[in-house]
C-alpha cells in the first residue's frame, strides 16, 4: 500500500476547476455561487468534486448542493473518523472538539483533553496529536494545530 497526498488547491485552482468543470458539462453557474463553494470546502479537491457532480450532473441548486456535500460527506468521514479513533475515542474526540473550538497550541488542545477526559502523559497525548496529524485530520503549521477540512470541523464540532 502507498500512501498519496494531494494538495489542497489554492483558491485559483479551485475556482478554475470548478468553472472548467461546469464548462465542460455545459452547466451555467453564477460566479459568486463557484466563490461560496471555494471558500467553503477551502481547496479540498473531493468536496469541490463532489460541490460540482451535485450542482451539474444532479442539478441540484447552490445552497441544496452545498448542503448535500456536508450531508453525504460528513457520513462518509464520519465512518472513517470513528475508525481511526475507535481505540482512545474520548481523547481523539476531546482534541479534535478543542481545535475545531479555537484551541491551537499544544498546551490549550491538552488542558481542554484533560479537562474533558482526565489525566493523560505528555507523551500519550504528543503521540495521539501526531496520529491526527498523520492522518490528516489535523494540520501543524507554526506550532499551531487546525482543522484542515470543513467537513471534520463540523464533525468535530456536531457530531463528536
Amino acid at each position: 500500500m502507498r500512501e498519496i497526498y494531494v494538495d489542497r488547491f489554492t483558491r485559483e485552482q479551485s475556482m478554475d476547476f470548478l468553472i472548467q468543470g461546469f464548462e465542460e458539462l455545459g452547466k451555467e453557474v453564477e460566479l459568486r455561487e463557484v466563490e461560496d463553494a471555494v471558500e467553503t470546502f477551502d481547496g479540498l479537491v473531493g468536496w469541490l468534486t463532489h460541490y460540482g457532480y451535485y450542482r451539474a450532473v444532479r442539478k441540484l441548486p447552490h445552497k441544496k448542493a452545498m448542503a448535500k456535500v456536508f450531508e453525504e460527506g460528513s457520513k462518509l468521514a464520519l465512518e472513517e473518523l470513528v475508525r481511526v479513533i475507535a481505540p482512545s475515542r474520548k481523547r481523539y474526540s476531546a482534541i479534535l472538539k478543542a481545535v475545531a473550538h479555537g484551541a491551537e497550541s499544544w498546551s490549550d488542545i491538552k488542558a481542554y483533553t484533560v479537562a474533558r477526559t482526565g489525566p493523560i502523559t505528555d507523551k500519550r497525548f504528543t503521540e495521539l496529536l501526531k496520529n491526527l496529524v498523520k492522518y490528516g485530520y489535523l494540520i501543524k503549521e507554526n506550532n499551531k494545530y487546525k482543522i484542515p477540512d470543513p467537513i471534520i470541523k463540523h464533525l468535530a464540532t456536531e457530531k463528536l
